[in-house]
């Protein structure tokens, strides 16, 4: 066994592996204002076997969470449990039932396997939706709060993040005014390294940019001020981000553009 494990197995884990990696990269869009993709878990079940193919896709999912920033690090449990666990589970029962004992080139086994990749990416999209009710309060005002996108959603799920997007907001409805109190308690929020409060913060930053910009009523000086505004604010955060600048000053120099490009 240990003998086929490695001079079989091992290359087969290895490019199917990379194979649920590359496909589970393209989002194609869903009604709802969501993305769905790919994961692969039918087929590596049928050719590795369940356990195989758990391997398979967690080291796949694990890659994407710690490298690409995808799918979230503290969320890679429930989605190696989700797509790999459940998803190999369902996909192994259901494609040796319907192919029986139907020859390899029979087209059974083609509606066989197509009907446990059908079967084992709805049961993991089943797992994934009762994670929490819907008429959980924190659930509400995250989904209030998101304007109808699921990353946004999930990411405001977390208190602190809901916290200071509302500090922000209050911050730029007050514009052109500043209020330096609010600026500094903005600033504090974002301190250290965490990604996930800048990346709310600039979230919201934007939303709010982008619906100034879709106003019909405001004049061409003001848009173009905006979307200026725009562009140098991403840069910054861009920067920030990756020479781990010290954030308090970019909520101040976000608000300082933004005060200048709505004045007038």
């Amino acid at each position: 066994m240990k003998r086929a494990f490695n001079t079989q197995m091992v290359p087969l884990l290895s490019v199917f592996a990379a194979f649920s990696f590359i496909i589970m990269m393209f989002n194609l869009p869903l009604p709802g204002g969501t993305t769905g993709h790919a994961v692969g878990v039918g087929i590596a079940t049928i050719v590795l076997g369940p356990w195989a193919s758990i391997l398979g896709i967690s080291i796949a999912l694990i890659i994407q969470a710690v490298f690409f920033g995808d799918g979230g690090i503290t969320a890679i449990g429930a989605n190696c449990f989700n797509m790999a666990i459940i998803g190999s589970l369902a996909a192994y029962p259901v494609y040796r039932i319907l192919s029986g004992r139907a020859s390899i080139t029979s087209p059974r086994r083609i509606i066989a396997a197509g009907v446990a990749g059908y079967v084992a990416i709805n049961l993991a999209a089943l797992a994934a939706a009762m994670g929490r009710p819907t008429g959980d309060p924190e659930v509400a005002a995250a989904a209030a709060a998101a304007d109808g996108s699921v990353s946004r959603a999930l990411a405001f799920l977390d208190e602190d993040a809901l916290d200071l997007r509302q500090r922000a907001l209050a911050a730029l409805e007050r514009l052109p005014a500043l209020d330096g109190n609010a600026l500094h308690a903005i600033g504090d929020a974002l301190a250290g390294t965490d990604p996930q409060p800048l990346a709310a913060f600039l979230d919201t930053v934007n939303a709010w940019l982008a619906r100034r910009l879709d106003r019909n009523d405001a004049e061409i000086g003001r848009l173009a001020r905006l979307a200026e505004a725009f562009e140098r604010i991403n840069q910054a955060a861009s920067d920030a981000a990756e020479y781990n600048l010290e954030r308090k000053p970019l909520v101040f120099g976000v608000f300082g553009l933004l005060a200048e490009a709505t004045r007038g």
